[in-house]
């Protein structure tokens, strides 16, 4: 049991990748196997037929290839893992069919998901634009200010973005900014550059 602990500590299942296994575990036999193909290799067309028959596909593939990597980084064998994902109450068929799948592929599972993603799910910033409005007062209401912000986000290709925001929500984007400004800035980030 406490080498169990020890395990699960090197291979942490988040909300995320756990709601992942729940959905994982809710699809018939050839929706999984769907699923695990496109963790490894990148096909359009089967692709597209998943996303019509499962909502949250993105979700989905990037939970499971959490959970399949960090068991590859922590050196786990397919008993091990097997172990781990007991604990997330999934049917017996899913479950042997995932350990299956990481005994035979997860080598071949792409480390940063690039090859997994398709170029149309990948957005690139392009532009960005504000406007402040700010109506200063009513007949009715003569000492109300509300300001409300306008941002156009540009994407490529020729995409854009419509978002409004009180002073509050900006205040907190900005906040979010700031702070992956700074860890950026920090030695970490510096420091794991100068490998790129």
């Amino acid at each position: 049991a406490r080498l169990d602990i020890k395990m699960a500590k090197r291979v942490p299942v988040d909300a995320r990748c756990a709601a992942a296994l729940k959905l994982f575990n809710s699809l018939s036999e050839a929706q999984q196997n769907g699923v695990l193909g496109q963790l490894i290799r990148l096909d359009e067309s089967e692709r597209e037929a998943l996303e019509e028959e499962i909502d949250d596909l993105e979700p989905l593939l990037w939970g499971l290839r959490v959970v399949l990597q960090d068991a590859l980084k922590a050196r786990l064998t397919a008993e091990q893992l097997n172990r781990i994902l007991q604990s997330q109450d999934l049917e017996t068929p899913t479950l042997e069919l995932l350990v299956r799948f990481f005994e035979e592929f997860g080598a071949e599972i792409p480390c940063d998901g690039g090859d997994m993603l398709p170029k149309r799910a990948i957005k690139e910033y392009d532009a960005f634009d504000w406007r402040l409005e700010v109506e200063l007062g009513r007949r009715s209401t003569a000492d109300v200010v509300e300001p409300s912000y306008m941002l156009r986000l540009g994407l490529k290709p020729d995409e854009q973005r419509h978002l409004q925001c009180d002073f509050a929500t900006l205040k907190h984007v900005e906040s979010e900014l700031a702070l992956a400004l700074n860890e950026l800035r920090s030695t970490h980030a510096q420091r794991f550059a100068r490998y790129l």
